[in-house]
């Protein structure tokens, strides 16, 4: 017998949230695992590889975020065209993401092999440093193709409602990357002893490896992809329709990638050390908000059906509801780091100035991790509801107009420490105006049908 869907806009709203998240936390927590790998096998490499893996991650989250964007504009081009066009026309539109996906491809690669030494000197990377930044860059650089065709494959996938395939390929990809680590970094069995070209190689193989998965799926299980005479005219406006939708989505994703750039580039002047720490705490940070991302997808989707349904009390439950929850995990994550942060950092590395300014850092910022994940909850949300360009308000607010001034600032009176007291501040301003903002809209749509406030938390459907 098959399993009934969950309505999201009649079925009680505690179970399914959870029914619908927890299949997708698996993808995501797989690929904070390998990061974190990567950082944990480096730093037993050294302090240099680590602050190297640190420069590294304002250009790959940058790359990343363009990738998603896309990603994002095709799974909402696709999931209206499997079930109202013919098979043959969703088919040319794959063969048009493709190539906008091919082009994107050559376009990163030169520009990211031309500007590789600038970028990162800007980024303030010392000059001994660059040749260690350029061993994983160039690798990185040429591998891009094998990022940025999963990051469409699988949403194309997904619009058929297969979401089973996605996660598994992800599953895959980043468990063979944690095999492949240690055996190039280190030089175990037959391999040579890489380095960080190792950990860049290993990323390298494993995302070829799930964009030929993706392409199996695509071709011979699904069908959705054959190759057909490109049509110009009708190919531009595929474009237009993916990157009108994938533009601002990738735009809101690229503040934070830019914002760490410029927060790198004020911790680079404390040295090497806190550099390698903030790359560590980057990592942790994308484990302990692995949640929230997969609820927050979620709630795109509630939000969406129960805006458009005229239920805007069930969507105010679960807004709260969600709040709730990632306030809890915030302390939860508090707790831990007052008790551990010493000995969770010293799993990636020996050094203890790293030790102790990621402890440092943990302790002071922890805090506030709940009305972040507060914030992530709400743009999730904002963008359910058409709301997209407040979600990149707020995104935009958070990082570039409060956090990167006010720890150039602080880091200026205080010392170090300032940059976490600057990033503990913006998360708990910008979580609780995020959750204000939703809930005065929330609201007004009450108000506008007719619907008495029943979206505390008196009001939890269980």
């Amino acid at each position: 017998m098959k399993r009934r869907r969950p309505d999201l806009t009649e079925d009680p709203i505690i179970p399914t949230l959870a029914m619908l998240t927890w299949p997708m936390i698996f993808g995501m927590f797989g690929s904070v695992l390998y990061n974190l790998a990567d950082t944990y096998f480096l730093g037993k490499v050294g302090v240099d590889e680590l602050a190297a893996m640190g420069y590294t991650f304002p250009a790959v989250m940058f790359v990343s975020s363009i990738a998603g964007g896309i990603g994002i504009g095709t799974a909402s081009l696709f999931s209206r065209s499997v079930v109202s066009k013919s098979q043959s026309v969703v088919q040319s539109y794959s063969l048009y993401v493709f190539i906008l996906s091919f082009l994107s491809v050559v376009v990163f690669i030169g520009a990211g092999l031309l500007t590789l030494k600038p970028l990162f000197i800007f980024l303030g990377a010392s000059l001994e440093l660059i040749p260690l930044i350029s061993e994983y860059m160039v690798i990185w650089y040429w591998s891009i193709m094998f990022l940025i065709i999963p990051a469409v494959g699988n949403n194309m996938i997904r619009a058929t409602g297969n979401t089973f395939a996605p996660g598994m390929i992800m599953v895959f990809g980043n468990v063979l990357n944690m095999i492949l680590d240690p055996m190039l970094i280190f030089g175990w069995g037959p391999f040579p002893e890489m380095g960080l070209q190792g950990a860049a190689l290993a990323t390298a193989i494993s995302m070829a490896m799930t964009c030929l998965l993706s392409l199996y799926i695509l071709i011979y299980r699904e069908q959705l992809l054959a190759l057909t005479r490109p049509i110009f005219k009708e190919m531009l406006k595929v474009w237009k329709q993916i990157l009108y939708i994938g533009l601002p989505a990738a735009m809101a994703t690229l503040i934070t990638p830019l914002s760490i750039g410029f927060i790198t580039r004020i911790l680079s002047g404390f040295g090497t050390d806190a550099v390698a720490a903030f790359g560590i705490v980057s990592k942790l940070e994308m484990f302990a908000f692995t949640i929230i991302y997969a609820l927050g997808s979620v709630l795109t989707i509630f939000a969406g059906q129960n805006w458009s349904a005229e239920k805007p009390d069930r969507l105010r439950t679960g807004i709260n509801i969600s709040a709730i929850f990632s306030l809890s995990l915030g302390v939860f994550f508090f707790m831990i780091s007052h008790l551990f942060a010493s000995q969770i950092a010293a799993v990636f590395t020996d050094s203890k100035p790293v030790i102790q300014i990621t402890t440092s850092y943990l302790v002071i910022v922890s805090f506030s991790y709940g009305f972040q994940g507060v914030l992530m909850l709400c743009t999730s949300s904002f963008d359910g509801i058409n709301k997209p360009l407040i979600s990149f308000s707020l995104s935009l607010l958070r990082m570039l107009i409060l956090y990167v001034p006010l720890a150039w600032i602080a880091s200026r009176v205080i010392g170090l420490s300032g940059i976490f007291w600057a990033a503990f501040f913006t998360n708990l301003f910008i979580g609780i105006l995020a959750w204000f903002w939703l809930n005065r809209l929330v609201t007004k749509r009450m108000e506008n049908t007719k619907l008495a406030p029943r979206g505390d938390i008196t009001s939890i459907s269980f």
